[in-house]
């Protein structure tokens, strides 16, 4: 395995902790521990790939790889991919927000809880809506009234 990748499944990509540190800026925050990110990434890919699993079996059954799913490309990357990077990645970064509220003092830790709170809420949202992008469905719910 290549340094600072975490393997997936053979039908999704691995991913890039390097990626994951330039895009959501977590490198920094954990100091340098890798073993923590890396457990982050991976139970985010864990739980994506689980969220899939049906519409992969209903819809990619035929495709070897999400790579191999026709999509439209952005920048030479597959939609598909990048919505998938964002899915885990944004899920990555809550759990990751979440891992560092038992590093603060008693004084800070209520402020600092809201915020990751805050904060936690809002990346874990980031990741569900790329999920349903990728099942194609919308991010508003809409009721047909009769």
């Amino acid at each position: 395995m290549p340094e600072n990748m975490v393997e997936n499944n053979s039908f999704y990509p691995a991913l890039s902790i390097n990626e994951l540190s330039e895009h959501y800026g977590v490198s920094g925050d954990y100091g340098g521990n890798i073993d923590i990110i890396i457990f982050a990434v991976s139970s985010a890919m864990l739980f994506v790939n689980d969220e899939l699993s049906q519409y992969n079996a209903l819809n990619w059954r035929d495709s070897p790889t999400l790579e191999n799913v026709q999509s439209e490309q952005i920048d030479g990357t597959s939609r598909l991919i990048t919505l998938y990077k964002q899915a885990v990645f944004s899920l990555a970064k809550a759990k990751l927000l979440i891992s560092r509220l038992g590093e603060t003092n008693r004084d800070q830790q209520a402020a600092q809880q809201q915020q990751a709170n805050d904060n936690e809420r809002y990346w874990r949202k980031a990741s569900y809506d790329a999920i349903r992008q990728i099942m194609n469905e919308s991010k508003n719910i809409s009721v047909e009234l009769l």
